[in-house]
């Protein structure tokens, strides 16, 4: 018996909840459900290129923050802005793959770059991007010591 009264009060909590969404007034035009807010946008190039670069906490703008803190310089070329652009497009993932197109690209710098102190430079270009090939690293260059003289 008691299983039976709370089945009916579930029942019933059902049916009051499914009403209440019925009669609420939405305007389709307004109301988007959360699903479609999740699914990659279509974007184009140009905006996919500026997403990577022009807000103030663009996606390039925080890798080059995280390798500055070992004094590192990370530089993109505007042609590998282009290629992850234009790999985003391709596998349909919009703004949002972005960050692991990038992340894939500088995994291993960011693994080896805060134990290296000689590193000055990392440069992506396009062939990084499309050839899946390591970044360019500018060494920095040995200074000569205050005590050593000329041979």
């Amino acid at each position: 018996l008691k299983s039976s009264i709370t089945e009916s009060i579930e029942i019933e909590k059902k049916d009051i909840v499914m009403d209440d969404l019925e009669e609420l007034p939405f305007e389709e035009e307004k109301w988007l459900p959360d699903h479609d807010m999740k699914e990659p946008k279509e974007t184009g190039l140009d905006a996919l290129i500026e997403i990577l670069t022009e807000p103030k906490n663009a996606i390039t703008k925080q890798f080059q923050k995280i390798f500055a803190l070992d004094d590192i310089e990370l530089k993109f070329t505007d042609d590998s802005l282009v290629a992850m652009s234009e790999l985003a497009l391709k596998r349909k993932t919009g703004a949002r793959g972005l960050r692991s197109i990038l992340e894939k690209l500088l995994l291993d710098e960011m693994y080896e770059s805060p134990s290296r102190k000689d590193i000055e430079q990392i440069i992506i270009d396009k062939e990084n991007v499309t050839d899946d090939i390591q970044p360019k690293m500018v060494l920095k260059e040995k200074k000569e010591s205050k005590d050593s003289k000329p041979a």
